[in-house]
């Protein structure tokens, strides 16, 4: 979905507090990801195993692509831990864990 502005269409609204929500449905299944053959699990994000390998070899996935809408927090907790297996991989033998 693309979020275009209407012209004419401003207004201010005072508040003291604003929540913006906003839904996420799972990661854009992208030419990209559809012509690489990337496997989605039940909940559309991209399938990976414990290690964040996806279905393809060479290639990773982590984050919201992998496990959905979370914390900034969460994301890059994902990110280093994914960055550590992605480090195994191409070094053939594990480096030093990632402390969170």
């Amino acid at each position: 979905m693309i979020i275009k502005e209407t012209l004419n269409t401003r207004f201010i609204i005072p508040a003291d507090l604003v929540i913006i929500t906003v839904g996420f449905l799972g990661p854009e299944h992208s030419p990209l990801l559809e012509d690489l053959g990337i496997e989605y699990d039940s909940r559309n994000s991209v399938k990976t195993t414990a290690s964040y390998h996806t279905n393809k070899r060479k290639i990773f996935s982590c984050g919201d692509m992998r496990c959905g809408q979370s914390f900034v927090v969460r994301a890059v907790a994902e990110v280093r831990y994914a960055a550590y297996h992605i480090d195994t991989f191409l070094k053939g033998n594990p480096s030093n864990f990632p402390r969170l």
